[in-house]
C-alpha cells in the first residue's frame, strides 16, 4: 500500500520509515480467509461472544519480513488485476489516497460500519458515498432496474486531486438500456475524450461517465472540468501499490464483503492523536455472519490509541450497537493498532440499513 507518498509532502514523514512494517501487518490483517494459513490472525479466530482478538502478528515479525514484503509489493505493482476485479481496478487512479472495494451485495449501513469499526470520518466518506450512489442510481435508472442492470461489485476511490469520491460500477445490462434511462431522467450526453459523459440538468449530484460497454463511473459534480482525469490516469499509468494490495485481498478471499484502504492524516473522534493509515477488511462468515479485521496506524502512541478505542462506550448509540462496540477488541501491535470482531448472523441487526 502506498502510504507515504502524499504524506511526505510536508504532513507526516514518520510514515515513510514505517511503511514496510505497516504494509506487512496490514497484509496479515487482511488475510481473513479460512484455511489460508498465511496469517496468525486467521489461524486463531476470535470468539464472537467474548470479542477476543485473534492472535496478531508482532511488529518484530513484520519487520523481519521487510525485504520479502518489499519484493511482494513490487510484484503486485507490476501485475494488474484480472477478471471482474480487473475491469474496475484498471481505472484506479495511481495517485489515490484511498480506495474501497465491495465484492458482493449487502445491506450494511455505512455510518454503522464506520462507528463500530472506528473508521475515521474522512475515510468513512467512501462508505457513505457508495451508499448514496446506490440510492442515486436507483433514481435515474429506476430502483428495480438498478438492481437488475448493475453488478454488485463496486470500486470507490479518493483521487489526491479530487474533492469527492469516485464510484465505479459494472453493467449487467446492455449499455443502450442504461443510456435510454439516462436520457429520460434529466441527463444530457456529451463526448469527452471519446467517452460518453452524462451531465445532470437538475440537482442530481453526479456526472455519469460510460467508460466502455460494461463500466460506468459516478463523478461528483463539484469536480473541476469534466472530472475524468483520475480515470484516464488509472487507465494509462502503471498499477500502484494500492491497486496491488486490493488485488491481493480480492484474490485471497472469495467471501470478501468489502476492503477499505486509506491514508491520512485523519482526525479521529475517539483518539487524541491523528491516524495515518486505516484498513478495514470485512468478509462473510458462517453464512450471513461477519468477520472483520481493522488496522489503524496512529501518529501517536499505539498503546494509548488501543486503550482509547477499548474505552469507547457508544453513549449515543442504541443498546444493540453498544453491545457490539463493547465486543470488538483492539490491541497495540506497534506501530499499529489491530481490531477484530466476529458477528454471528443473528447479531448483525444494528448494522443493517433502515
Amino acid at each position: 500500500m502506498r502510504v507515504a507518498k502524499h504524506l511526505s509532502r510536508g504532513t507526516s514523514s514518520i510514515l515513510k520509515s514505517l511503511m514496510v512494517v505497516v504494509v506487512g501487518v496490514a497484509s496479515a490483517c487482511g488475510s481473513t480467509g479460512e484455511g489460508s494459513g498465511s496469517s496468525p490472525a486467521a489461524s486463531k479466530p476470535a470468539e464472537a461472544s467474548a470479542g477476543a482478538p485473534a492472535e496478531a502478528p508482532s511488529a518484530e515479525s513484520a519487520a523481519a519480513g521487510e525485504s520479502t514484503a518489499g519484493e511482494g509489493d513490487a510484484a503486485a505493482t507490476a501485475e494488474p488485476a484480472t477478471g471482474t476485479a480487473g475491469k474496475l481496478l484498471r481505472w484506479l487512479d495511481p495517485e489515490s489516497v484511498g480506495a474501497t472495494w465491495v465484492g458482493r451485495a449487502h445491506d450494511l449501513d455505512a455510518d454503522a460500519l464506520a462507528t463500530l469499526y472506528a473508521v475515521p470520518p474522512r475515510a468513512a466518506r467512501m462508505l457513505r458515498d457508495i451508499q448514496f450512489v446506490d440510492e442515486g442510481l436507483g433514481i435515474v435508472l429506476g430502483a428495480e432496474e438498478a438492481k437488475l442492470w448493475l453488478r454488485p461489485e463496486v470500486l470507490a476511490m479518493q483521487p489526491a486531486v479530487a474533492r469527492g469520491t469516485y464510484v465505479l460500477r459494472l453493467l449487467a445490462a446492455p449499455r443502450s438500456k442504461v443510456e435510454e434511462a439516462l436520457a429520460e431522467h434529466e441527463m444530457t450526453e456529451s463526448k469527452v475524450e471519446g467517452f460518453s459523459l452524462w451531465e445532470p440538468d437538475g440537482v442530481f449530484p453526479w456526472r455519469i461517465l460510460l467508460l466502455d460497454e460494461e463500466t460506468l463511473a459516478m463523478i461528483p459534480i463539484q469536480e473541476m472540468g469534466s472530472g475524468i482525469g483520475p480515470l484516464t490516469a488509472g487507465r494509462d499509468l502503471p498499477a500502484s501499490m494500492l491497486e496491488g494490495e486490493l488485488n491481493k485481498a480480492i484474490a485471497a478471499e472469495p467471501n470478501l464483503v468489502l476492503e477499505l484502504f486509506a491514508e491520512g492524516p485523519f482526525i479521529h473522534m475517539d483518539l487524541s492523536a491523528d491516524v495515518g493509515v486505516v484498513r478495514l477488511s470485512l468478509r462473510q462468515w458462517q453464512g450471513s455472519g461477519l468477520d472483520a479485521n481493522v488496522l489503524l496506524q496512529p501518529l501517536g502512541d499505539p498503546a494509548t490509541a488501543a486503550d482509547e478505542l477499548e474505552a469507547r462506550d457508544g453513549a449515543v448509540e442504541n443498546d444493540a450497537m453498544r453491545e457490539l462496540i463493547d465486543r470488538i477488541a483492539f490491541s497495540a501491535e506497534p506501530p499499529v493498532v489491530l481490531g477484530r470482531l466476529q458477528i454471528p448472523a443473528e447479531d448483525r441487526g444494528p448494522l443493517r440499513r433502515l
